[in-house]
């Protein structure tokens, strides 16, 4: 019983995504992307971005307060995953900024280089102003989220995931 409903949603799942499959390609809607959110979230989504969509994680950073035992374990599933980028633990919105610019291939220290781009973020509206910085589009998926509302949208499960992938394309559209 549960393979079939698996089975099903999955062939749901690729039936909207083949549809816009040819849009992303053809639209050149390939980026880096920075991640922050919370320990039950920010690896899918990175996941979720490098696997379905194709893009580069520069960053994957939890804002969660953990400890030492939750972070190793943390670690460790972004490690079986094999998912790029740099897994950061930071809880203060500055030292995310700063954590993330640092860790850019092209940052030697100077106040203006060449990032790579285009950007995307998915975080919360702490990233906001980053964002903005670094001419990044942004979807709030965490939060505080002030500039967004979010009655009754998850991206868990496959449904989710069709969310998301909406979401995503809704702030790319908007933005050209």
């Amino acid at each position: 019983m549960a393979e079939e409903v698996i089975r099903s949603e999955n062939e749901i799942y690729y039936r909207y995504v083949e549809r816009v499959a040819d849009v992303i390609a053809d639209s050149e809607f390939k980026f880096f992307a920075e991640v922050v959110s919370n320990a039950n979230t920010a690896i899918p989504y990175a996941r979720f971005l490098e696997r379905e969509l194709g893009w580069l994680i520069h960053d994957v950073v939890i804002t969660d307060v953990l400890t030492q035992s939750q972070k190793h374990t943390l670690a460790d599933r972004f490690e079986a995953l094999g998912l790029r980028g740099n897994l950061i633990f930071e809880t203060d919105t500055w030292k995310i900024e700063q954590a993330i610019t640092r860790n850019h291939p092209d940052y030697h220290g100077e106040l203006y280089f060449n990032a790579d781009g285009p950007l995307f973020v998915l975080g919360s509206s702490f990233e906001k102003e980053f964002a903005a910085k670094r001419a990044a589009s942004l979807l709030g998926v965490s939060y505080p989220l002030y500039h967004r509302a979010v009655l009754d949208r998850g991206y868990a499960g496959y449904r989710g995931g069709l969310h998301l992938l909406e979401d995503i394309l809704s702030v790319l559209v908007a933005g050209k």
